[in-house]
């Protein structure tokens, strides 16, 4: 039998431009184990009782994590961020996001939503 081609999986990581390129699977493991490394949101999120009443934000700036996850509820894209706060870097959005799964997992957080919407968790 003949050497089967790398399975491929197309990637448009330009959709303005339309630049199309081709991503190999094995590649794109690799980027997705990237990311998913980057847990240790502790180095880019910070809470200062002097800026944003002590809310979390993204170190260097003063955008907090809820407006940033605000922004992606009102169906802002990750990019759209990036171009309308240039402070932003990809790695502090990552940082958001693994602070606010940090923040789900941790059961008391969930319990007191839960008693805020008047549920109980179980």
């Amino acid at each position: 039998m003949g050497k089967r081609p790398p399975i491929t999986r197309r990637v448009n990581e330009n959709p303005v431009a339309g630049h199309r390129r081709y991503r190999s699977v094995r590649s794109t493991l690799r980027v997705l184990i990237k990311e998913a490394i980057m847990t240790d949101w502790k180095d880019r999120i910070v809470c200062d009782p002097d800026t944003l009443l002590g809310k979390p934000r993204i170190r260097g700036t003063r955008i907090g994590v809820g407006f940033v996850l605000d922004r992606l509820a009102d169906g802002w894209s990750a990019a759209e961020i990036l171009d309308s706060y240039p402070l932003v870097t990809p790695d502090d959005l990552q940082a958001v996001f693994a602070f606010a799964c940090d923040c789900v997992r941790k059961e008391t957080l969930v319990e007191q939503a839960a008693a805020e919407f008047g549920r109980t968790s179980n």
